[in-house]
């Protein structure tokens, strides 16, 4: 199944990057480097977007909160009085 995945992401990112440009010449429509990368972004803002939708709804609430009382854990507070410099 991974393998399937990066194959697939290699091929679109191909696609993208080589297949669409060319394509979009052909056409006559007059491609250049900004228009790649924001492509590009857009993309990539897409992609994290649907990533954390995945994530906030697939994972269970009781590990989620679990998560979120470790973490809090990590964080250690002290009161101490400012030394003087």
């Amino acid at each position: 199944m991974t393998v399937a995945v990066v194959a697939w992401s290699v091929a679109v990112l191909v696609a993208v990057l080589l297949g669409l440009p060319m394509l979009l010449t052909v056409m006559g429509v007059n491609v250049d480097a900004a228009l790649i990368v924001n492509a590009l972004a857009a993309f990539g803002t897409f992609s994290a977007a649907g990533a954390a939708v995945w994530v906030a709804t697939s994972v269970p609430k009781r590990l989620r909160d679990a998560a979120d009382g470790t973490q809090a854990r990590l964080v250690l507070v002290r009161d101490e009085p400012a030394r003087p410099s």
